[in-house]
């Protein structure tokens, strides 16, 4: 017997299995479709991209914020007959009142910062009851000395600036409840 027989004793007909179809070779040309551009939907709109970056908008607590922040460092660093608060007070206590001002910013800043609403809240009204301990112990004493009267009036706007910062933010829980113990 031959080997060009099978079991039966007949020729082979050919080979038994057929070849998988060749793979596409991808062109030079082509983008893969990963880069291409969202064309239109279905109502002939093109889809709105994410946004990239932190979500700040403009608002109340962040305009009393930054005036807190200006006014604090401004009454801190300028000097009026020779005088300035950071001489008067010490460098430590004028760091502490620029810290407290741009604490009182957090509620408005904090998708930005990445801290929750009720912690940005916390801290923000500790930085403006710091504000209030420092204008108090500080700011209040010298108001009547006509040297620094422009340095205590900056003081002031910017410590009313922090708490009202604070004061006006959407995430501030105690005037939530003041305006529901007022209507009820």
């Amino acid at each position: 017997m031959s080997d060009d027989t099978n079991t039966q004793g007949a020729a082979p007909s050919g080979p038994s299995w057929t070849p998988p179809p060749p793979t596409p070779t991808p062109t030079s040309t082509s983008t893969p479709a990963a880069y291409h551009a969202p064309g239109p939907d279905a109502t002939g709109g093109t889809p709105a991209t994410a946004k990239r970056g932190p979500n700040i908008n403009v608002s109340a607590p962040m305009v009393f914020g930054i005036v807190a922040v200006i006014a604090i460092v401004l009454a801190t660093f300028i000097k009026e007959t020779g005088i300035s608060f950071w001489d008067q007070f010490g460098g430590l206590w004028s760091l502490f009142a620029i810290a407290a001002a741009v604490l009182t910013l957090l509620p408005a800043v904090r998708t930005a910062v990445n801290v929750g609403a009720d912690l940005a809240w916390k801290l923000a009204a500790g930085g403006a009851t710091a504000l209030v301990l420092w204008w108090v112990l500080f700011v209040l004493p010298s108001i009547g000395q006509p040297q620094v009267a422009n340095l205590t009036f900056l003081a002031t706007v910017g410590v009313a600036a922090g708490v009202l910062a604070v004061w006006t933010s959407p995430d501030n829980s105690l005037k939530s409840r003041t305006e529901t113990s007022s209507t009820s």
